[in-house]
């Protein structure tokens, strides 16, 4: 009996460690018109194991959480940067037409432990109004 505790013990503590350095996903709904106000995600923490991966991704899809987005692929356009907990620019406006994963570099360095959002738009320009989009992110 102590053998199980000890195992288990171990394998929760093996767990714990592993977990802290893997990224951590933060989905997102957004509701965009064209040439509107960014929507921004929650605030998201960049996992401590990542500290020196200068990267952030993000990964539109056609529905998640039982929310389906309607963008027409290839035609409208949704732009993305990620911002510091300050609201600062930590990267460039990236544009995206598809579902699919994009990555991104900071133009700053990026912490591990620090916090971040997701910003998202539609330039005046697009011919569509409104859009719903879904997705997740990973600072």
């Amino acid at each position: 009996m102590k053998i199980r505790i000890v195992i288990a013990s171990v394998l929760i503590a093996m767990l714990t460690v592993t977990s802290s350095v893997f990224a951590v996903n933060q989905d997102f709904n957004f509701y965009l018109t064209s040439g509107g106000a960014s929507q921004h995600s929650a605030l998201t923490q960049k996992s401590g194991g990542d500290a020196y991966e200068n990267s952030w991704y993000v990964t539109p899809k056609s529905s998640l959480n039982g929310v389906s987005s309607n963008m027409v692929q290839g035609a409208e356009t949704v732009r993305f940067r990620c911002r510091d907990a300050a609201g600062n620019s930590v990267s460039n406006l990236n544009s995206v037409q598809y579902y699919g994963s994009y990555n991104y570099a900071y133009t700053t360095t990026s912490v591990g432990g620090a916090y971040y959002y997701l910003y998202a738009d539609k330039p005046s320009s697009d011919p569509y109004s409104a859009l719903r989009l879904v997705g997740t992110w990973c600072p």
